[in-house]
């Protein structure tokens, strides 16, 4: 719970510590989908906003913990939101990328953030009118 926090400062800082306390978290639990969805939108921003000392060690281990968190629960959507946002970016399958974020939309509907990476992986994959949509409802659903 510390993790998420720190990960919302946007800054260097804030994901390596961030990325320091859920990989702490999965130590502790390693069935813990909160920690392994903060881990892997850490590396996947790490990555994504040129923070990264080593971006292809980011990138795989976005995917792992992604991919771990699934494993844990294939119908969480903070799992499916946080897997279609690394599928889109770091694999570039726009269409198992869409797939993962309508199903996390569709599991919990009040979840801004689910539409917000929604609207990003849309976007992502080129279908910018749906992207529109989704962030306008992250914005609607915020309030």
């Amino acid at each position: 719970m510390r993790a998420r926090p720190k990960f919302y400062l946007r800054t260097r800082e804030g994901f390596a510590e961030a990325i320091r306390l859920a990989h702490r978290a999965l130590d502790l639990d390693p069935r813990s989908i909160s920690a392994a969805v903060v881990a892997a939108e850490g590396h996947l921003s790490n990555a994504a906003f040129g923070f990264s000392t080593d971006p292809q060690f980011d990138r795989s281990e976005a995917i792992r913990l992604a991919r771990l968190a699934l494993s844990l629960d294939e119908n969480d959507y903070r799992a499916l939101s946080t897997a279609g946002l690394v599928t889109a970016v770091f694999i570039g399958d726009h269409e198992t990328a869409i797939d993962f974020v309508d199903r996390a939309v569709a599991t919990n509907p009040n979840f801004h953030a689910a539409w917000n990476i929604r609207g990003w992986v849309y976007q992502v994959a080129g279908q910018y009118e749906e992207a529109i949509r989704s962030c306008e409802r992250a914005i609607r659903v915020t309030r």
